[in-house]
C-alpha cells in the first residue's frame, strides 16, 4: 500500500469499487429497458412478418430472399465456400 494513501481512503475506495461491481451485475439497467413482450404486440418498422411457405425465413410484405448457401452444402462447382456462413447479404448493384 502506498504510504501517501490513508487507510480510511483506501477502505472507502475499495468499498465503493466493490459496490460498483455488485450493482453492475445486478441488472440495475433493467429499469430502463422495455420488456420484450411489449415489442411483439404491434407491428413496427417494416411491418408484420409474413410466414414463408417454405418455412425458411419470414419477412415483411414486399421483401424477398434467395438462398445462396447452406451450412454443410457446397454452393459452387469448384468446391470453394466459406466454412461458416454468417448471414451474408447479396444485393444487386449497377453494372
Amino acid at each position: 500500500m502506498n504510504p501517501s494513501v490513508s487507510r480510511r481512503a483506501f477502505v472507502g475506495g475499495s468499498a465503493a469499487a466493490g459496490l460498483g461491481f455488485v450493482f453492475a451485475g445486478s441488472g440495475s439497467v433493467d429499469v430502463f429497458a422495455r420488456p420484450a413482450v411489449a415489442a411483439t404486440r404491434t407491428a413496427r418498422g417494416y411491418g408484420a412478418l409474413v410466414p414463408d411457405p417454405r418455412g425458411i425465413l419470414a419477412l415483411p410484405q414486399g421483401f424477398s430472399y434467395q438462398l445462396v448457401a447452406r451450412s454443410g452444402e457446397t454452393p459452387t462447382l469448384d468446391g470453394v465456400h466459406p466454412s461458416d456462413p454468417d448471414g451474408m447479404g447479396v444485393f444487386a448493384g449497377r453494372d
